[in-house]
């Protein structure tokens, strides 16, 4: 098995790059996606809570994403003080995750999809990592599509690590600012570099 990271800026398009990979035959492990799990019960809300308050839970117990994010998006330590809270649990369910795929036998590639792979000091077990990028105007234009409104999108970006910053740690840049097409021949290089003719 090859454990390939995917991430890039906000709005750059790293989902969409692991979905096109999906369809090679990878199998994607989206760190959203386990976050959003995590916030539901067990451990992580009650250490949430510990450190933001009462106001970031509802009233199920689950950790309220709203309320947190107000509570952190502005203030860069208690946004660390989240990132040493989140990412260990993270990353010990990816590695359970491809720990369990390694035992059933997948020989393909895995995708691990994480917005701040370049950011965190905890590094996950990866072979490679690709870093997807796409200009600054398209970003922007693919949040407010969201509903980011222009003011937010910037902050949150600016949040993030830099486009040089992400660069200099990448096994394998791929630009998004294209049609899918243009994703695809470029994945499909990146396959062929790697030995591969597909993902599975």
């Amino acid at each position: 098995m090859y454990v390939l990271g995917v991430t890039g800026g906000i709005g750059a398009g790293k989902s969409t790059v692991a979905a096109r990979l999906a369809t090679r035959g990878a199998r994607v492990l989206d760190a959203d996606q386990i976050v959003a799990a995590l916030y539901e019960g067990g451990d992580l809300p009650a250490l949430i809570e510990r450190r933001f308050g009462a106001g970031v839970r509802s009233p199920d117990g689950s950790v309220d994403r709203a309320a947190l994010a107000a509570a952190v998006f502005r203030d860069p330590a208690a946004r660390l003080d989240l990132e040493q809270i989140v990412h260990p649990a993270v990353r010990q369910e990816v590695e359970s995750r491809l720990a369990a795929w390694r035992q059933e036998g997948f020989g393909g590639i895995a995708i691990v999809d994480a917005a701040l792979l370049v950011e965190s000091e905890y590094e996950y077990p990866l072979d490679a990592l690709l870093v997807v990028t796409a200009r600054e105007d398209v970003r922007l234009a693919r949040l407010q599509a969201r509903g980011v409104a222009q003011e937010e999108a910037r902050r949150r970006m600016a949040a993030q690590a830099s486009e040089e910053e992400r660069r200099a740690r990448a096994d394998f840049v791929v630009s998004n600012d294209g049609t899918l097409d243009d994703l695809d021949r470029e994945l499909d290089g990146i396959l062929t570099k790697l030995g591969r003719d597909d993902a599975s």
